[in-house]
């Protein structure tokens, strides 16, 4: 199947227009050629379309407007999507319940989740009122966060993949990786704990300060994954998965080394923050860098008073020159005058 990211529709329907536009200009004079250009423009015109994600919009009890909101918005607006898990045709309708918190949903689903996707069944519920926890901040990026997961389950043909990936996916999926994912993860790092993408996967069913840390570390691998391999790797991987291949190899033929000696490499990367940051923030190190600082200010302003010092004992030197001087002219004045006298 075509991948949205090869360009290849766009570029046959470019060649389609070259072509019909060279027929218009010129006079066949060679069959071939008019026979050529025709097979091309078919083949251009029957290139696969671009089939956007439709969605199916049920409004729960005082959430139409949400809802209104959510049907009036572009098709196209999950394009990006389709073309980080390599989809050119996003499939059936995604049927989406928009829930209040006095729903039965809502109450049954723990305070801090936003939202959530069952992709076998083309099924995602999000809570509106809840689009402004880490990793989410607003509804067109919870949207997009679970038309991710859908769309991830059937880039992978309905294969299973890590959840840590899967999730990685959707936030970086969910909007442009920014300062608030970086410091997370920073944090994450300054507070050590996860270790693993097997540990990344244990946090994401424990409680929520241990949910974001987890959406934080594995959207930083996609992130980073996105960064070294290319915008398509994700698109690779789901696509071997999609053909039969397990995920570990798959993950191999896209990048070239194992998943265990990427999480080596990942984890590797980021030890300068796991030993350095919660050092370079301690209040020691805070104290001793005042420390150090109102120490080189005395040594600055000693080293200026010595030499506003010197500089007066230099004029106060050259006054008593001069005065000396003077005294002793005018001795050898007066002297003068006397022998002149006699």
């Amino acid at each position: 199947m075509l991948s949205r990211a090869s360009g290849w529709p766009k570029l046959l329907r470019c060649a389609a227009t070259a072509a019909v536009g060279a027929i218009s200009r010129f006079s066949i004079r060679s069959s071939r050629f008019a026979e050529a250009a025709s097979l091309l423009v078919l083949v251009a015109l029957a290139a696969p379309a671009i089939a956007s994600v439709t969605l199916d919009v049920r409004a729960g009890e005082g959430m139409e407007r949400v809802a209104a909101g959510i049907r009036a918005g572009d098709p196209r607006r999950f394009d990006s999507v389709m073309d980080l898990v390599g989809l050119n045709d996003a499939g059936a309708p995604i049927l989406v319940l928009v829930a209040p918190e006095s729903s039965p949903l809502a109450k049954r689903t723990p305070s801090w989740i936003s939202g959530y996707a069952v992709p076998e069944e083309s099924f995602i519920v999000v809570f509106p009122q809840r689009a402004v926890r880490y990793p989410i901040d607003g509804m067109e990026e919870l949207m997009r966060h679970e038309i991710a997961h859908v769309l991830v389950h059937r880039a992978a043909g309905g294969h299973d993949v890590p959840r840590w990936f899967n999730e990685g996916v959707a936030t970086v999926a969910g909007g442009t990786w920014g300062l608030t994912d970086r410091s997370m993860v920073t944090l994450t790092l300054a507070r050590g704990g996860a270790r693993s993408f097997a540990r990344i996967d244990e946090m994401f069913g424990e409680g929520e300060p241990a949910v974001g840390r987890a959406y934080a570390l594995s959207g930083a691998f996609v992130n980073d994954l996105l960064q070294r391999e290319g915008s398509d790797s994700v698109a690779g991987v789901l696509s071997r998965v999609r053909d039969g291949a397990p995920f570990e190899h798959a993950f191999v033929r896209v990048t070239g080394m194992s998943i265990y000696r990427a999480e080596e490499r990942f984890w590797r990367r980021r030890s300068f923050w796991n030993r350095w940051v919660p050092l370079l923030t301690s209040s020691l190190v805070l104290w001793g860098a005042i420390t150090l600082l109102a120490t080189w200010a005395t040594a600055a302003r000693m080293r200026r008073d010595r030499a506003r010092l010197a500089a007066m004992a230099e004029e106060e030197e050259r006054e008593t020159r001069n005065a000396e001087c003077e005294t002793r002219n005018e001795e050898r004045n007066g002297d003068s005058r006397m022998k002149n006298g006699e």
